[in-house]
């Protein structure tokens, strides 16, 4: 392959073995001339240290967000017992990785960003080179910086039980999955500083009012700590239920997909700031599993959802629950087209709507009607035409909106599609003349080929022929326009109609003639030869 150049080898290459060998050609783009060598792989280990996370705590006692670290320390951590290797600090993950721009004393390295500082130890074995890379982070006061103290919150009980608080739980948080790091926890600063009366984490604590202020003490097993915290008690969430409510179906089977999410407003009494998911059973809601999907589809008329309102400031949450009966929409048929022959060419037509809603119901009681011009308005019952009896219409769609008065806003939309035809006009027909060569006074005539001249543009319009004028007007026996026709006598009457194409009953209707004539005889002219002068210059 390398002397002949087939089958080379992409980058980046993934070996397939520790030890390779590879061919090499290097060719003169110019010449071709070409040479090969050969090329061995060998891939070797990183050393393996521990890339768990790594922490240097200074112990800053004046807190300003600088000290000096001795970076060493952490070297029998990263290594865990490997020998054979050397180390190295550097202040960023590239200089670590390219070996370049070594701390020059990491056993007095003052860290150059304020409190917490990444830094990183390159492990370089000392036979193959191979380096091994990871992050430590230097903290001037680990038990502030790396900890997470925050406030704590419990939400209000309903049943006016003493709200609590798992210290446990808490001290879990604030230490943030640090090692060796605990926290103590004190009802008053003066208990604090004393080291007594702290509380015992192993019981639920009731304090005796709230907001409740705590002094905590984090310790390691270099140095301590001491912050403050809040104890916070959030306000119950509790609406009514809203008890049994309606769903319109979009048929009559009481079967469809419920819009869950129509429901919440409701539910949150209104308010702003709350957040509801709906489940299928009062363990789901309590346990907030297996909530339903925004639309549901009912197995039955009548269900009983649990819904879960959450506060989205403080999380705190109540569980109800509520009846849905789906109603039937009214039932209605599709109601035929309304189909115009307007004869004024201004595409418009005024129609009363109003005759169509027979069409659409059998039976007016308990209904009422309305037209809209777009399937949205017809949906939110909104923009009705003003004057359905009297609409000025053009060809367009407009939606019946049929709503029952007793099932509350339940309601079926029936299109109503509108055609308008303009009444056809046909221009004054030029002659359909035939050439003959044979003399015999007849042709073969295609009309498709008038077409065009006669529809001048119009459109959604055909054109059919006919020997005499009732055939034309009750389109019987038309010719077929794509077949040659030949005429019977010169010239000859051809009666045209043209309709509209969705309405045969709008049409117009007009003529012209058909003719034979004959082609100029003429004999055939001889070549004629002229001898050029003695300048030959071809004149």
């Amino acid at each position: 392959d390398a002397n002949s150049g087939d089958n080379a080898i992409f980058s980046p290459y993934n070996n397939a073995s520790r030890n390779e060998q590879l061919y090499v050609r290097v060719e003169n783009v110019l010449t071709g001339c070409a040479a090969t060598t050969t090329l061995i792989i060998n891939v070797l280990d990183k050393p393996v240290i521990n890339t768990n996370a790594h922490f240097i705590d200074a112990c800053d006692f004046d807190h300003n967000g600088f000290a000096e670290f001795d970076l060493t320390t952490i070297t029998p951590d990263v290594l865990v017992g490997i020998t054979g290797v050397s180390t190295s600090f550097h202040e960023t993950y590239d200089d670590a990785l390219s070996g370049s721009n070594a701390v020059p004393n990491p056993n007095s390295y003052t860290n150059t960003k304020k409190s917490l500082q990444i830094v990183y130890i390159r492990v370089t074995d000392d036979v193959s080179g191979c380096a091994s890379v990871t992050p430590i982070e230097i903290h001037t006061n680990l038990l502030l910086t790396g900890t997470r103290i925050k406030d704590f919150s419990v939400c209000e009980l309903k049943d006016g039980e003493a709200p609590k608080f798992d210290l446990n739980d808490m001290e879990e948080t604030i230490v943030n999955e640090l090692p060796d790091v605990t926290v103590d926890f004190y009802e008053s600063f003066e208990d604090q500083a004393a080291e007594i009366n702290a509380l015992n984490k192993a019981l639920p604590y009731r304090p005796s009012q709230l907001p409740k202020k705590l002094y905590i003490t984090l310790r390691s097993s270099t140095c301590s700590e001491i912050s403050e915290i809040e104890l916070i008690l959030n306000p119950m969430v509790d609406f009514p239920s809203i008890g049994s409510v309606t769903y319109c179906d979009t048929d009559q089977d009481l079967l469809t997909l419920i819009d869950l999410g129509s429901f919440s407003s409701a539910i949150a009494n209104g308010e702003a700031g709350y957040s509801v998911r709906y489940f299928a059973t009062e363990n789901d809601a309590k346990k907030n599993i297996n909530q339903l999907p925004n639309f549901y589809q009912n197995l039955d008329p009548t269900i009983t959802i649990y819904t879960r309102t959450i506060s989205n400031a403080t999380g705190c949450s109540d569980v109800k629950s509520f009846e849905i009966t789906v109603l039937p929409a009214p039932e209605t048929n599709a109601a035929q087209d309304i189909i115009i022959c307007d004869d004024d060419q201004d595409g418009f037509s005024i129609i009363n709507l109003n005759k169509k809603i027979s069409e659409i119901v059998s039976d007016l009681s308990n209904r009422s009607f309305s037209f809209h011009t777009s399937l949205a308005d017809a949906e939110s019952g909104t923009n009705a035409i003003a004057n359905p009896a009297y609409y000025n219409a053009k060809t367009e769609t407009v939606y019946t909106r049929v709503q029952s008065t007793l099932l509350g806003e339940c309601h079926s939309i029936e299109p109503i599609k509108i055609i308008i035809n303009t009444l056809p006009i046909i221009p004054q027909i030029r002659n359909y003349i035939y050439c003959e060569e044979d003399d015999n006074g007849f042709g073969d005539f295609i009309f498709k080929t008038k077409d065009a001249e006669i529809l001048n543009g119009q459109k959604g319009k055909s054109v059919s022929y006919y020997l005499n004028a009732d055939d034309a007007e009750t389109r019987n026996n038309s010719i077929d326009k794509n077949k040659a026709f030949n005429n019977t006598i010169s010239p000859q009457t051809i009666h045209v109609r043209v309709a509209n194409i969705t309405d045969e009953t709008c049409y117009n209707m007009g003529s012209f003639f058909i003719e034979v004539g004959k082609n100029p005889k003429f004999n055939a002219p001889r070549d004629w030869f002229e001898c050029d002068d003695i300048s030959n210059d071809g004149r």
